[in-house]
């Protein structure tokens, strides 16, 4: 609150913009206007935010993948952004469960495949198998198959990437970040290279599938 003797208001009173002004035992007042009250946050918008910011969480550590992954469905452009967009209705139709087997890498009318499988070969390494095409579109031996390993720790998430060719059918994949106790969960999806290189188009990718988790056994304390 201010006073002045001498107004340059003269003798008006009233409101300018947030400012009151009035007189007050013969001296001029000018008084900011409180600000309104702050809504309260309803329940929906409380469960939004925590939705976007779970599933963003999430996405931050598999951002160069998602680049790939929505990269010809969105013809190039704000892939990480339609990845999101992708990822948080999945979240939600998945009833918001704990793990991430919701997760969408990638997005595309290329074939999956069927029947893939993860075997554990010790400690960290995995052997990630796949079987044949799934579906009647687009394929090819030469496809990349990006094969990711998503993994929780004790204070963070982390991923890890491995590539092969759809013809191999097989990569053995050595987790090295992972800890014991870490749960992880396995992704593949398969990329016509050449394709994306050419023209931009939803054939050139697989929509991702979701394999299997695998918890590494905690450290014996004998």
């Amino acid at each position: 609150m201010a006073r002045s003797d001498a107004s340059i208001f003269g003798d008006f009173s009233g409101r300018i913009g947030n400012v009151i002004v009035y007189k007050l035992n013969g001296k001029t007042v000018l008084r900011i206007r409180p600000a309104g009250r702050t809504k309260k946050t309803t329940p929906v918008q409380k469960q939004n935010r925590e939705d976007f910011a779970h599933v963003m969480k999430f996405m931050q550590k598999l951002k160069p993948v998602l680049n790939t992954g929505f990269y010809d469905v969105t013809q190039g452009r704000f892939a990480f952004h339609s990845a999101f967009s992708a990822n948080l209705k999945a979240y939600k139709e998945a009833g918001r469960p704990a793990g991430p087997e919701w997760l969408k890498l990638s997005e595309g009318t290329r074939n999956g495949a069927e029947n893939p499988l993860v075997e554990p070969l010790g400690k960290a390494r995995f052997r990630i198998s796949w079987g044949e095409p799934s579906g009647e579109g687009w394929w090819a031996g030469n496809d990349r198959v990006f094969v990711v390993a998503f993994f929780i720790g004790e204070r963070n998430y982390y991923s890890e990437s491995r590539y092969a060719l759809r013809s191999q059918g097989e990569v053995v994949m050595e987790v090295i970040q992972a800890s014991p106790g870490d749960t992880i969960h396995f992704f593949l999806f398969f990329q016509d290279v050449e394709g994306s290189l050419r023209k931009r188009n939803p054939r050139n990718v697989s929509s991702s599938q979701w394999i299997a988790k695998v918890v590494l056994p905690a450290q014996s304390s004998q």
